[in-house]
């Protein structure tokens, strides 16, 4: 069973100028491109972003990385196209739809694949978020990738143990996942119990202010990514006002 869609959330440690950048502006970016995708329905625009997060990507060298996401989201990609050609009795606009979707994960990706989970995590304390909230999310997308893994690799040998899970009905294949379920359930709890440990030996809540070794500061070249992605907004605006197709 493919887990690779996961990748598409997986850090991935690499000397380049978008991995330096400040989280807080790499998530103000991506969240706004997100944004702007998830609203907008004119094919220039899509087009003009989606080349716009390739080169992101490139400058990245995480271009491998979501080619192989997008290889696990072709079911999704064709599901949208398909119901919005059914629904619409147009090719155009599921192509539209599909490409936005395309946009909107581009947008998530490159921040996750260049973003730490501790710089993330400092990221939103910084922001105010308070701290448990940003343990808790920094962990979840931390241990996402794991669980994956842990689910792959029981899959695995429950398979060559002779386990099928391609024959019979629905309900059959559905009690055919108990023994994968019940060892990832099990292996889950496990890893909890000693995160919680991890914690409790670390002082974890002992102060109510948490001190960080790193303090994260805007530098020159997160002022400049800042101001390419405002000068991307003005263009998008510029061009519904003068412009428009939808």
């Amino acid at each position: 069973m493919a887990m690779n869609f996961v990748k598409a959330y997986q850090f991935s440690r690499k000397e380049t100028t978008i991995h330096a950048l400040d989280p807080r502006v790499k998530l103000f970016v991506s969240v706004g491109v997100a944004i702007i995708g998830i609203i907008t329905l004119d094919p220039i625009e899509i087009a003009f972003l989606t080349v716009i997060q390739i080169i992101i990507l490139a400058l990245s060298k995480s271009m491998k990385l979501w080619l192989r996401s997008l290889k696990a989201l072709t079911f999704f990609i064709l599901l949208i196209a398909v119901s919005q050609y059914l629904t619409t009795q147009s090719l155009i606009q599921a192509i539209i739809f599909s490409a936005r979707f395309i946009l909107i994960t581009s947008a998530t990706s490159w921040f996750f694949y260049t973003t730490s989970p501790e710089d993330l995590g400092r990221a939103l304390e910084q922001m105010g978020v308070p701290s448990d909230f940003s343990l808790a999310f920094t962990l979840s997308m931390r241990f996402i990738p794991v669980i994956a893994n842990e689910f792959q690799d029981v899959y695995d040998a429950q398979r060559v143990r002779g386990l099928n899970l391609e024959k019979g009905n629905l309900l059959e294949r559905t009690k055919a996942f108990l023994p994968i379920l019940i060892p990832l359930f099990v292996e889950v709890i496990r890893r909890t119990y000693e995160i919680s440990d991890a914690l409790e030996l670390r002082g974890y809540g002992f102060k109510e202010k948490r001190s960080h070794w790193k303090e994260l500061k805007l530098t020159t070249n997160d002022y400049i990514f800042l101001a390419f992605f405002l000068l991307t907004i003005a263009i998008i605006v510029l061009h519904r006002l003068y412009y428009p197709l939808v």
